[in-house]
This record gives C-alpha cells, structure tokens and sequence, in this order.
C-alpha cells in the first residue's frame, strides 16, 4: 500500500483529511449518504460496498473536508503507477446538498495530495459538467469514454 502524505490547506474553516481505514466507522453516518449519491451516478461502476472494501483493505483512500468538523464534501481516490508517470486518480467526489462554496480548497488539497506523494497528474472521473467546473483550475480533457453494453 503506498503510504500517503498529507498537506493541511489553511482557510476559513476547512478541515481535509485522510481517514484511516480503522476511522472510517466513526464517521459512517456522516459520509454513507454521500457516497450513496455519488456512486450512483458512476454507471455501475462500483458498489457501496467495493468501495468500503476497497477503503479497507488499504487499495482505496477516502478523504473528508469538513466544515466547523462537519463533514462537508467526501471523495475516494487511488494511485495508478504508469510506466512514465504516477496519477491519482479521483474516482468519486461529492459535496452534500451540492455545496461547493469551498472547491478552491477541494481542489487545491487534491493537488497538493498528489504533489506530496510524487505524482505527475490527476485524473478526475465525472460527468461533462465537469469539466466546466474544473477547467478554471488547469484541468483539460484528455480523452472521452463510449460504452456499449453487453446483452
């Protein structure tokens, strides 16, 4: 498992952190609802229950920010090690009641996750809308993704 380095980002009220795999039951009632959301908007790609296990066996890592120590906005990412790069790769983010009023600081920890753990990028997985939001902040859309399913 590779061992994470953490960066707090200074600002009104904002707490991030990375939640150890032996925490997250504390804070279950806090972020279940979230991941709920947000994980059924990812196609099927994943369960609620793939991602606790995934949390918990380390293959996973969950980060929290919190406002006034309420849980505001949760996200779940992991590294992909690339032959010519290191990525982390933002596979679920949610914010509750859709509350982004503090994305600079999302943004800006998620960067600095990365750039402490020796990453080149980061990947966001999303819907189009996206792109819109994460634009203003250096992001570009580097390849898109048809699906055909399978009868």
């Amino acid at each position: 498992m590779d061992k994470v380095v953490e960066l707090e980002i200074p600002g009104p009220k904002l707490t991030n952190s990375i939640v150890s795999p032996d925490h997250v039951g504390k804070i279950w009632d806090d972020i279940q609802d979230l991941l709920i959301e947000v994980i059924s908007e990812h196609q099927n790609e994943h369960t609620l229950y793939d991602v606790i296990a995934g949390i918990s066996n380390g293959s996973l890592i969950l980060w929290v920010g919190a406002v006034d120590d309420c849980i505001e906005a949760v996200s779940v990412f992991n590294f992909l090690n690339f032959p010519n790069k290191r990525v982390l790769n933002m596979m679920l983010f949610n914010a509750k009641n859709g509350n982004f009023e503090h994305k600079d600081m999302y943004v800006e920890a998620t960067y600095n996750i990365a750039k402490n753990n020796g990453c080149n990028s980061i990947y966001f997985h999303g819907r189009c809308g996206w792109l819109k939001v994460l634009k203003e902040y250096g992001y570009t859309e580097i390849y898109r993704v048809a699906e055909r399913k399978i009868q």
